[in-house]
């Protein structure tokens, strides 16, 4: 195995740290009521805060407008959290849009080419979506929904607000939560304690034909290829995908039911998808898969909470509202409470206690738009060695 080199390791860093997360969302003080976001402290003797009058605009001006497009990952996880700000709101109907951001980019870059700008704001992983549509202006500014002092004070949040931006430039991908993934998946019917430790074993010829991957070449399949390549050389693509005679699909709902219902997958490599599995597991499905944090395999990352807006967004105050909401005290607990990121906020709860960073794991972070390069070559090293 190929010694993994100093930048690309990090022992639970990035974003923040497992130690720090904990710390920082240890239960404290109860959430206050929605529409009263909780901030950094007040002026003495009771004058209002210099944010005060911009919120209080934004909410009239919401309210005005009536309505929120926003756009978020597939999932019922999702669509549980955007109802908690829609009761939150109540004024502000939400309009729901779930869709694959491998799938959406394209759509939308031919949308707003045609003068169509039908969408606000999305919450998405910092991949396909922001690489593709910052290309072509598609994407606008985040920062400005942000209403400065109001929840932007470095000590809100672990490692400083300015440690959540994904961007160069620190403007159009923003990210609240942070997230250990889960990558792999063991059938525990076909492997047991102990047979997987490393990537070496994941590769051992007694797995051929029983593993089931996302496929690398697909942009929503990356991610672990990308540790995987970083961490054990570019041979691995060959290894795993390819001698391994992976069965590789591009579905995330078709794998993550093939994964759960078949039983002849041993190995899952975003099989199944974590945000869709629970869907299953609340019928009773499933009991038999098992994630493994396997070294070289996993990464920290936004998840897929990374707030993006759209340019000619048709509803801009419903839009900052919607931010401003998501890095808010409650905002934060109530979005990590029904999904599957926590909030980088030091005084939210965990609601999310299996994706908390595990301490002294050794995680990558590859969610950033540095990393581009390390995507593209990862993936045409998979199209050479898997075909196109």
């Amino acid at each position: 195995m190929t010694q993994p080199t100093r930048r690309l390791f990090i022992r639970v860093g990035g974003l923040t740290s497992a130690a720090a997360l904990v710390a920082a969302c240890s239960p404290a003080a109860a959430p206050s009521a929605p529409g009263a976001p909780a901030t950094a402290g007040a002026p003495a003797g009771g004058a209002a805060p210099a944010w005060q009058k911009e919120w209080d605009d934004t909410l009239a001006g919401a309210k005005k407008e009536g309505k929120l497009v926003i756009v978020t990952s597939v999932g019922e996880t999702y669509r549980k959290a955007v109802d908690v700000f829609q009761q939150a709101y109540p004024d502000v109907q939400v309009e729901l849009t779930t869709l694959n951001a491998s799938a959406f980019a394209p759509k939308v870059v031919t949308e707003q080419k045609g003068g169509i700008f039908n969408y606000d704001v999305a919450t998405s992983t910092y991949g396909s979506l922001p690489l593709a549509l910052l290309q072509v202006d598609g994407l606008a500014p985040v920062k400005p929904l942000f209403i400065q002092g109001m929840h932007t004070d470095d000590t809100l949040w672990a490692n400083g607000f300015e440690a959540g931006w994904k961007d160069n430039a620190k403007q159009y991908g923003y990210a609240p939560f942070v997230t250990r993934s889960r990558h792999f998946w063991i059938n525990t019917d076909h492997v047991k304690d102990g047979d997987i430790k490393s990537i070496d074993d994941m590769i051992n010829p007694r797995w051929k034909g029983k593993v089931l991957a996302l496929d690398p070449r697909y942009t929503g399949g990356y991610q672990p290829a990308i540790n995987m390549r970083l961490s054990y050389g570019d041979s691995i693509i060959q290894k795993f995908w390819k001698d391994q005679e992976a069965v590789m699909l591009r579905d995330l709902r078709q794998i993550t039911e093939m994964m759960i219902r078949s039983k002849d997958y041993a190995l899952g490599l975003d099989a199944p998808i974590e945000f869709i599995y629970p869907e299953f597991a609340a019928q009773g499905l499933g009991k038999n898969l098992k994630h493994l944090e396997v070294p070289g395999v996993e990464n920290i990352s936004g998840g897929s909470e990374v707030l993006f807006h759209f340019p000619k967004a048709p509803h801009p105050y419903a839009s900052k509202l919607f931010a401003n909401w998501l890095l808010s005290k409650e905002g934060g607990a109530g979005w990590s409470n029904v999904g599957r990121s926590n909030s980088r906020r030091k005084d939210v709860p965990i609601g999310a206690p299996d994706n908390v960073p595990t301490p002294g794991f050794k995680y990558n972070v590859i969610d950033t738009q540095q990393m581009e390069n390390e995507r593209i070559k990862t993936q045409d090293i998979a199209k050479q060695v898997l075909g196109v």
